[in-house]
């Protein structure tokens, strides 16, 4: 077995993959939020500018029009997967952040809290992922590269580039919504495209709608597997 970049143990028991302390291998500047309040401590870079926006709802209209597959999904892990709207876990407050990095289009930041802001109350929450506000963005799924001198990556994406171009795009754009990097773990002829992201915990004390610390773990979920 040959392994591209750093691998990241999987436990599948775990919210977002597995949260682990062996090594990451994602970049550190995520910017994150919660709808017209401030970062979250830890993913405030300095190039990152929270934007007043229209409401909630127009935003997550607009996206389901652009994205129907990839706000789904993004409900889904705050609400849970049940199709009957009772049995959705509708106790989840999912919450969107309008926000722009330097030289970057707009992106929209999605977190998920177990309640909405109450003053003087203590809620916790998790972030879920970011998608870009236009479909036009081609910046938001970043190029997959290798590192100087692996050898082995160096042989295996040019051809997963020629074989599987569409899917490859399809694994880029999936593991940007997590602010992730790709990479492959190679079996034989099986080939196992993974994504390394942060999961975070987030905790608001007092109810005032801003998260006050928050908590990370370097977590990896497959996105495609591919056979040579």
């Amino acid at each position: 077995m040959s392994e591209i970049a750093l691998h990241i143990t999987v436990d599948s028991d775990l919210h977002h993959g597995t949260p682990v302390s062996v090594g990451t291998c994602v970049p550190a500047a995520i910017a994150v939020a919660s709808i017209s309040i401030a970062f979250p401590l830890v993913f405030l870079n300095g190039s990152a500018v929270a934007l007043a926006s229209t409401n909630q709802s127009s935003i997550l209209a607009q996206l389901r029009r652009s994205f129907p597959k990839q706000v789904s999904q993004l409900e889904t892990e705050c609400y849970g997967n049940s199709k009957s709207p009772m049995q959705q876990n509708r106790r989840s407050y999912l919450q969107l952040q309008l926000y722009q990095n330097a030289g970057e289009s707009k992106r929209v930041s999605f977190s998920c809290w177990d309640a909405p802001p109450t003053k003087g109350k203590e809620r916790s929450g998790s972030w879920l992922g970011n998608l870009p506000l236009s479909n036009r963005d081609r910046t938001f799924a970043k190029p997959w590269t290798c590192a100087k001198g692996d050898r082995a990556c160096s042989e295996l994406l040019p051809q997963l580039r020629s074989r599987f171009p569409q899917q490859l795009q399809q694994a880029k754009f999936q593991c940007g919504i997590k602010n992730g990097i790709l990479f492959a773990i190679q079996t034989n002829s099986n080939v196992d495209i993974r994504c390394g992201f942060f999961a975070v915990t987030l905790w608001d004390s007092d109810g005032d709608g801003k998260a006050d610390n928050e908590g990370q773990a370097s977590v990896d979920i497959s996105i495609a597997t591919f056979k040579l």
